[in-house]
């Protein structure tokens, strides 16, 4: 029997348009977001597909998926769905995504679904920047369109993503496109109301189609031009415009006899049109049931408890039948637009037909198909990995077993968890404990490690404190419930650091030590030594914090993440004071994760090993790699961190706006993810425009992190130190410099355990400018925390070499100064530390007589130039001029001009790169050399090519040859 569906969309023009613009939205990559709110029945799912067919043929990658109630409603289903399908596209594989995010997303996955690392508390947040980064790629060069039906039916953590992604619809350029029906109290109901109302996504109504829409429809279904007119009133009066409606009303009118197919095409017969028709949606479909024979009303029974939709091979199972007796069944219901077969799976045509059927089974029913469906559920899933615990559960509350049910609820909210579903988690364990109030104990602890994963601080010790109770009641006090109160007490000892509450971290962390002391577990007493460590370094005391965790790093015996987080502890504290031993423990935190595979502590301990780095080389080739490992760990606020470091290296090696690029990423990533790390990033931000002299810009950056964190003294003495200082600094201010330097130390003067990474600095400038010479600025920093660190060490150095050549001793200021330089030679990229040295030492080397303080201003003079400071070369010229010195013209090289090149206009910078070209060097080689940048000499050979005639490179390199000029 031939299905009386409409051929195309009808109506909805409004809709449409909106739906096209989001796609060409999509392919600029400038996304927009827009929700279908509608009834059931109405279309909205109709229209998402026409938005997905039009998407496709505009080559946009499609990210569609579906979120579905019953058994099959595993949290984030339809968020994994979508990125399943991405991630099977060539494209995308071809990107190398799968390889940078696979371990994150895969999360989604129920297959892939393993322990979180502890090191990462992926979370929802986790999980929705990876999403996040999907779509940056996906959007690059094809854009991309991420599509969710149904979201009424997600869980609170598919919500969270979903809300996530479109409030960072602007960071991935993807277009979204959410589908809904508008019911009172339900949570997506009210997600799309609350992004509304802040214009971050776009609210499209579908309402009832208008009368002539129809009339277009129901020809579309009959596939003809004209049809009865009492055909059409009939469904006018029965279908409410509603076009589902429309299509059962005339499904059920073709299986009455009402409605026959001739050869001129539909016609109604006789009278039976108005007595025989069904006259509500719900009768037609009872009616169609009713009709089907009772093998395929048991089949659709059996498909109704599994879900909106089952593998045949399951549906076998459930029904014990062969595959022709369920195809048999399966033909006979899609015939009655029931069902519709999918690939290996079948589904219910609509969900109005799947909520009849269930409508429609008696209890005993119900009962003996879920019983028999839970036993093929675990006959085929052994084990029930993954999400098929919420299956089970599902089942076994259908087959009237709470207890059983509440087990399986159980292990689905622990496998929620694990994949960072904490919203589902926590849901999970609440009904497990309304279904059987005998698992209020497991329940609370459950609770408890869900909301510290989530950061949740008062929820998690609400729960811990209901979940020690139970265990401290219990009839018998066995090894067994001592250790899992132990473990409790640790995880409220992390949230508690975690929420800055160090005095409360601490006695649980006793109470916790006390217990691990009555059962001898080596294992637990190594958590319990490396949580205390943690907490103590938390609360500013670094030393009992090594000298505890130092303990559990050697204890070869301890867990290898134990022992990883005990060398992260030891390297931070070392960090304050010797760099190089900082180094080998975040080496060997390093090697033990490798070892183990654990991602998370990997990640975390190379952006240990890269802050290393940034304090002494400023290599950036280890932070690179710890933002890879971050991002493919899933752990969004270690690529935070990272960031925000790899952000403060690019600026300090010069290289500002690229740094300023990674910094303002950081502080999106840490704004979505409320992290900490938000104001320093907004002052890195601030620095680099401090670098070009950009005040107001500086100032607006600044402003935000003072928003973000009002009243915080190390937020503000960074400001001071990082920005305003460095901003005094390439203004050619030494007063300004020292002010703001002096403002950032007296700021954290009650701070002593806080690295100020400018230190040597505030020494330098304090003892060429403080009316003291300098002597308390030089005390501090010498005992501060961080004056290990190579740009302190090197600066208060130079500071000793002023205040040495000052009392006389003119060899020995040398010699220091010169040690200060061999110094900050060690760091990447960095050669305007070396000239700025010179520019701020000069004055005071040429009173007292020693160095050459006019050559290094002559070299100052030329690289300022070169390097884009003006305020710095002009000072340096004032300098010379106040010494009486020559002073050089801007845009003078150093080698004379051979007449041939000066009759074509060469100039001596010129020559200078000329003769530099016949050892192949690069452009970034020649730089160097010279002391100007990449650009300079860039622009220098275009003109050579220009002004000679030669054709290229080795053209001008054979050139310099047969003028003597190559060395």
């Amino acid at each position: 029997m031939q299905g009386l569906l409409a051929r195309t969309l009808v109506g909805r023009d409004e809709q449409r348009r909106a739906l096209d613009e989001i796609v060409d939205a999509a392919s600029r990559g400038q996304g927009r977001a827009v929700a279908l709110v509608a009834e059931a029945g109405l279309g909205k799912s109709r229209l998402r597909a026409q938005a997905e067919r039009v998407a496709a043929d505009a080559g946009l990658v499609l990210l569609s998926g579906r979120a579905v109630e019953g058994p099959g409603a595993r949290p984030l289903r339809a968020v994994a769905e979508a990125v399943a399908g991405a991630l099977r596209d060539p494209g995308i594989r071809a990107a190398g995504t799968p390889g940078l995010l696979g371990p994150t997303l895969a999360r989604l996955d129920e297959v892939a679904a393993r322990p979180l690392d502890a090191a990462v508390p992926v979370g929802v947040v986790g999980l929705a920047e990876a999403v996040l980064n999907l779509l940056v790629v996906t959007c690059r060069g094809r854009g991309a369109l991420l599509s969710i039906d149904d979201l009424h039916w997600s869980d609170p953590d598919e919500l969270a993503v979903v809300e996530y992604l479109v409030d960072a619809v602007d960071a991935h350029g993807a277009s979204i496109l959410l589908t809904a029906r508008p019911i009172a109290g339900n949570a997506a109901t009210a997600l799309l109301d609350r992004l509304s109302r802040r214009r971050a996504l776009r609210l499209l109504d579908v309402g009832p189609l208008h009368p002539s829409d129809v009339d277009r429809l129901v020809l579309s279904c009959l596939d003809q031009d004209a049809c009865p007119a009492e055909l059409t009133d009939f469904v006018h009066e029965r279908a409410d415009g509603n076009p589902f409606h429309v299509e059962e009303l005339l499904a059920g009118l073709q299986r009455s006899g009402a409605l026959l197919r001739g050869p001129d095409g539909w016609t109604v017969v006789g009278r039976r049109l108005r007595t025989t028709a069904p006259t509500t949606l719900a009768l037609s479909l009872r009616t169609r049931l009713n009709e089907v024979s009772p093998a395929t009303r048991r089949t659709l029974g059996a498909l109704a408890v599994l879900g909106h939709q089952a593998d045949w091979s399951l549906l076998q199972r459930v029904l014990d039948a062969g595959s022709e007796q369920v195809l048999a069944a399966v033909r006979e219901a899609e015939s009655a637009q029931l069902v519709v077969p999918d690939g290996s799976a079948v589904r219910f045509r609509h969900a109005l037909v799947r909520d009849e059927v269930v409508a429609g089974l008696l209890r005993p029913e119900r009962v003996e198909l879920a019983r028999r469906a839970l036993a093929a559920v675990r006959e085929e899933q052994p084990g029930l990995p993954g999400t098929w615990s919420d299956i089970a559960a599902e089942l076994a509350e259908l087959a009237d077993d709470p207890a059983q049910a509440a087990t399986f609820l159980l292990g689905a909210a622990e496998d929620a968890s694990r994949r960072g579903a904490l919203g589902s988690a926590a849901a999970l364990l609440e009904r497990a404990e309304e279904l059987d109030p005998g698992t209020a104990g497991r329940v609370a602890a459950g609770l408890a490690r869900v909301h510290a994963l989530a950061g949740e601080v008062d929820r998690a010790l609400a729960a811990g404190r209901r979940a020690l109770g139970a265990l401290r009641v219990a009839p018998s006090q066995t090894d067994a419930t001592v250790t899992e109160e132990a473990y409790l007490e640790l995880v409220l000892a992390r949230a508690l650091t975690v929420g800055g509450r160090s005095t409360a971290a601490r006695e649980r962390t006793a109470a916790a030590r006390a217990l691990a002391d009555r059962v001898h577990d080596e294992e637990l007493t190594a958590w319990v030594e490396v949580t205390a460590a943690a907490a103590l370094l938390a609360a500013g005391d670094a030393p009992r914090a090594e000298e505890l965790a130092s303990t559990v790093a050697a204890r070869a015996g301890a867990p290898p993440d134990a022992r990883c987080e005990a060398l992260e502890v030891v390297g931070r504290c070392a960090r304050l004071r010797d760099v190089a031993a900082a180094e080998a423990s975040f080496a060997a935190a390093l090697d033990l994760a490798t070892r183990y595979d654990l991602p998370g502590w990997r990640a975390r301990a190379l952006h240990e090993l890269g802050t290393v780095d940034l304090l002494d080389t400023m290599r950036l080739d280890r932070l690179r790699d710890a933002r890879r490992a971050a991002v493919a760990a899933g752990s969004p606020a270690t690529v935070a961190a990272v960031d925000f470091h790899l952000a403060e290296a690019l600026v300090a090696r010069g290289q500002v706006a690229e740094g300023r690029e990674v910094a303002l990423r950081a502080v999106g990533l840490a704004r979505r993810l409320g992290s900490g790390i938000l104001p320093y990033a907004l002052v890195t931000a601030a620095r680099s425009y401090g670098h070009e002299r950009r005040r107001a810009d500086m100032e607006e950056l600044l402003d935000q992190a003072f928003a973000v964190a009002p009243g915080d003294v190390e937020v503000e003495a960074s400001a001071w130190e990082r920005a305003r200082a460095m901003l005094a600094l390439h203004e050619a201010d030494p007063e300004g410099l020292l002010g703001a330097l002096d403002r950032a130390a007296a700021l954290l003067v009650d701070r002593p355990a806080h690295h100020a990474p400018h230190r040597g600095l505030w020494a330098l400038a304090s003892t060429l400018h403080s009316p003291d010479g300098g002597a308390t600025a030089r005390e501090v920093t010498r005992h501060a925390a961080g004056a290990g660190t190579r740009f302190n060490r090197a600066l208060l150095t130079a500071a000793d070499a002023v205040t040495t050549g000052r009392a006389g001793d003119l060899p020995g200021a040398e010699t220091l100064l010169d040690r200060a330089l061999a110094d900050l030679a060690g760091y990447e990229g960095a050669r305007w530390m070396h000239h700025t040295v010179h520019w701020l030492v000069a004055g005071a080397a040429h009173r007292d007589g020693w160095g050459d303080p006019v050559g290094w201003l002559r070299a100052a003079v030329r690289w300022f130039a070169d390097h884009d400071q003006p305020a710095l070369a002009t000072s340096s010229r004032v300098a010379l001029r106040d010494m009486g010195a020559p002073v050089p013209r801007q845009g003078r090289g150093a080698s004379p001009v051979p007449p041939s090149l000066r009759a074509l206009g060469v100039t001596s910078r010129e020559v200078d790169v000329l003769a530099l070209l016949p050892e192949r060097l690069t452009n970034r080689q020649v730089a160097d050399r010279l002391v100007v940048s990449p650009r300079t000499v860039e622009k220098h050979v275009a003109a050579l090519l220009a002004k000679t005639g030669r054709p290229d490179r080795q053209g001008l390199a054979t050139l310099a040859r047969e003028l003597g000029l190559s060395g």
